[in-house]
This record gives structure tokens, sequence and C-alpha cells, in this order.
């Protein structure tokens, strides 16, 4: 009896050791294991667009180097809230990321009065991804075959230019360009860019700013011709394109890009993991070479390059805002 007593206390000594030793080395077993199942990647953005297209030739590469899938979300709608919003909800185990664009980070913030998310506060910056300009483009039969002349075209014209315009970031580029040409515009609203090309090529509307992989085919099938692109690039695809700022724009620069955050509280280690390994794809020859032939150029940075980059753009877009004196949306 007194024997069995001694083993049942040895017994529970030896569980609660084993219990104590899982305990303590779980958690740096699972950091150690990440990522340990599949990575979402969410896009703010249908399917076919520059960030899509950013995103799934990332999404295949980031695959390869971290060892699990990680696969591209599209959760559309509310210029991006809806996928901002998800991201905000999601657990941060680095296992729920947004391809963002700096129409979510810092352009948003400057035309809403109001926003469901934080930027401050609701994410942990990874790291920048791709940038690329606008082209500004007009209908392959226009008048208008540079800057010069759609400018002189514009002030000729009784009522100006109408543009196309498919979201905020391009309510802000239209009243930017329109301010620094001196000229008038009248922004015509779309909801996506399929009406606005073929708005385009009939020669409904007279200008539009489009991504590079949806201009570039048309530009090529001479349906439409490119004005000028809103920043400059090193992107071969597009160098014999002039910025609009050499142009006779001046002080006109306007990049769009995508970077990838995550949920607010993630570990950092999890965002150092992450960052290295997004570093080291996007600088294989393959993954530039596939987001160049859309007019997509890498961007390679660190968490705190990607934060500052967005605190300067953030106080330039307000300004923006301000100097073009436009209402905040509700």
């Amino acid at each position: 009896m007194k024997r069995s007593k001694h083993l049942l206390a040895f017994t529970k000594f030896v569980c609660s050791s084993v219990i104590a030793a899982a305990m303590a080395i779980t958690p740096a077993q699972a950091q150690q294991a990440y990522p340990n199942k599949l990575v979402k990647l969410l896009v703010g953005f249908a399917a076919g667009g520059p960030t899509d297209n950013a995103a799934r030739v990332v999404a295949e590469a980031l695959a390869k180097q971290l060892g699990q899938p990680v696969i591209v979300e599209n959760r559309p709608g509310a210029n991006s809230q809806i996928a901002a919003m998800e991201l905000v909800r999601s657990k941060p185990d680095g296992y729920t990321l947004l391809l963002a664009s700096n129409g979510t980070l810092t352009i948003a913030p400057a035309i809403y009065k109001r926003l469901p998310y934080d930027v401050s506060k609701d994410f942990t910056l990874v790291g920048s991804v791709v940038g690329y300009p606008h082209v500004l483009v007009v209908p392959g039969q226009s008048k208008a075959t540079d800057l010069a002349s759609l400018i002189k075209l514009a002030k000729s014209s009784p009522q100006g230019l109408n543009s196309a315009s498919v979201g905020h970031v391009n309510d802000l580029t239209i009243e930017w360009f329109q301010k620094l040409a001196g000229i008038t515009l009248t922004r015509v609203p779309y909801k996506g860019d399929s009406a606005v090309i073929s708005d385009l090529v009939s020669r409904r509307i007279d200008m539009a700013f489009l991504a590079p992989n949806v201009a570039i085919p048309l530009m090529d099938g001479k349906k439409l011709h490119a004005v000028g692109l809103t920043t400059d690039v090193t992107v071969e695809r597009l160098k014999a394109i002039p910025p609009l700022k050499d142009a006779g724009l001046q002080g006109f620069d306007m990049k769009i890009w995508n970077g990838i955050v995550a949920p607010a509280g993630t570990d950092p280690a999890i965002v150092k993991q992450l960052n290295t390994a997004l570093k080291s794809v996007l600088q294989t020859p393959e993954v530039q070479t596939k987001l160049a032939q859309t007019g997509q150029q890498v961007i390679i940075d660190t968490p705190e390059e990607f934060g500052r980059n967005i605190e300067q753009e953030s106080v330039q877009w307000k300004r923006i805002v301000k100097d073009a004196n436009l209402q905040l949306i509700e």
C-alpha cells in the first residue's frame, strides 16, 4: 500500500513536469514553426487589376520561400475598406495579410472625414512590394498627342475636357492635374476600368489615368495614346513615355504603390521573417521580370522605411486635398 502511494506520487510528479515543460516550450516551438499552415493574402480590388496582379506574382514566390501555400483572396468594395477591416478583425498570427495600396494607407485618410480603421493603430507594417505610375491616356484618334497639345485642347474647349475617374485615387489625381495645368476637367465617375476603356476607345470620354497593365495592351493596339506618366520609372516597358513633370507639369509626381500589412499586435519575429522572405523574392529576376511586364517596379525596404514613406506621403496628400479645396467624403 505504501509502495502504491509512492508510485502514485511519483507518477503525478512526472506528469506535472511533462506538462510544465510542454507549456514552457510550446510558444517557442510555435514561433519557430511559423508558418505551419496556409497564409491568406487579402486584396481590396477585383481580380485582374494591378494590385491583384502583384499579389499573385508575389504570393506564388512567397509560397516557395515560406514552404506553405499563400493564396490570394479578393475582397473588393468600399474603396478597399472591406478588405482592410477583414484584416483588422483577423488574429495577429501572421496567417492573414493584406496587400494594401497607398489609396488605403495614405490617400483615404486624407480624403475621408472618418474611416473604420486607423492606419497608425490597426496595422503592422511588413514591407513594400511594388510601385508604378498611372498612364495618362487619350483616344487613339485624339487631337492631343502630348501634354502641350492636351492643355491647348482643353483651353480651346468651352466646357474643358472630361476625365474618367475610378475611385478617390483618380479623383485626387485629376484635381491635382487640372490645378497645375491651369485647365478645367470634369470628373466622370466609373465603377471599373472596362467601362472606361469602352468609352475611351469610342471617344465618348476625353482622357483617363489608367494602370499600366490596363493601358499597355490598348496602347500596343493603337486604340489609346499615352500622353505621359504620373511619375518617372525605370521599367523598360514604359521608358519611352515621358513623365508629366518633365513634359511641363512641374511638381506633379504621383506614384501608386502596394505594400503588405498585418494586423496590429503581430509578433515582431513573424514580421521580421515575412519581411526577410519578401525581400528575398523581390530580388529574384523571375519576380522582377513578371512585374515589369505590366509596368510594375519592385520596392525593397524594411518595415521602418515603409512606415516613413507612409508618413511622408500622408502629409503630401493632405496638402493636395487642402490646396485643391476638395470636400472631404463623409
